[in-house]
């Protein structure tokens, strides 16, 4: 699970999240990587936020799943628009990957959006990957900075000290999860 008394420190980041529900990893990538291989099997359907970094489709891809875009609208500020993921979900989704704050648009989720997540991903027994690699990073305050881990018992966070904390060359990434 990686090194006990970093993850011991990584616990600061959530409310109930424990050292033991945490891994630390050799970066974002590995991340990924090892969370997608545990949760998807070939014919999975993904939904997928894009644009988003890379490997969060690609690595779903490459397992054989079905990958379903969501794309906020620029007309609408970026903003998140629950009817219109929802529209997205099929009997066959099993994952929903979204990335807030949002790369490149800067869009952050309201605490009104994150529950609403929460409760389609309850309706529909979905597991969540939260890419939450630019958390606390939100300029307007007023954005919750409360992880998905903390949320939802099929969540899980993706963190990383390359971004919000500026030492990418650290490689170093954790996965966060009930």
């Amino acid at each position: 699970k990686g090194y006990a008394p970093l993850r011991e420190k990584l616990t600061r980041f959530y409310q109930t999240i424990t050292s033991e529900q945490i891994a630390v990893l050799n970066g974002g990538e590995e991340s990924i990587y090892v969370t997608m291989r545990a949760l998807l099997q070939p014919g999975d359907d993904v939904v997928v936020q894009m644009p988003i970094y890379q490997s969060l489709f690609v690595v779903a891809q490459e397992i054989g799943c079905r990958m379903i875009p969501y794309r906020p609208c620029f007309e609408q500020n970026w903003d998140f628009d629950l009817a219109a993921l929802t529209q997205k979900i099929t009997p066959k989704t099993k994952l929903l990957i979204l990335n807030y704050p949002h790369n490149p648009t800067g869009a952050c989720l309201t605490r009104e959006d994150m529950a609403g997540i929460v409760k389609l991903c309850e309706q529909h027994d979905l597991y969540l990957i939260a890419d939450e690699g630019y958390r606390f990073l939100q300029i307007d305050e007023s954005y919750p900075t409360t992880s998905f881990a903390d949320l939802y018992a099929k969540a899980v966070a993706l963190g990383s000290f390359s971004k919000a904390f500026a030492a990418p060359g650290l490689r170093l990434g954790w996965i966060a999860t009930q």
